[in-house]
């Protein structure tokens, strides 16, 4: 199964800002270490509209993939999560 559009819980996963004791993303660093304003220029989103957003686009979420590097085996790690649920 492939990923056709990402959350912020799946992004903040991949990168390391999720706390899984608590269920909750670390949205401070997630915001100021990789959703910089320079990456929501590249995704055309303003501040608000990142800040508003639970789940990305497929046209976002296949540019947050280039940006970050995700390769296949990080996208499958989300998948075998979601199949465990």
């Amino acid at each position: 199964m492939a990923i056709s559009r990402l959350s912020k819980t799946d992004v903040a996963k991949l990168l390391g800002c999720y706390n899984e004791a608590s269920n909750s993303i670390l949205s401070r660093e997630l915001r100021n270490g990789y959703f910089t304003d320079d990456v929501l220029g590249k995704l055309n989103m303003t501040l608000e509209d990142y800040l508003s957003r639970r789940r990305f686009t497929h046209a976002e979420s296949m540019i947050i993939i280039a940006i970050f590097d995700f390769d296949h085996s990080d996208l499958e790690s989300l998948n075998k999560v979601r199949s465990q649920k």
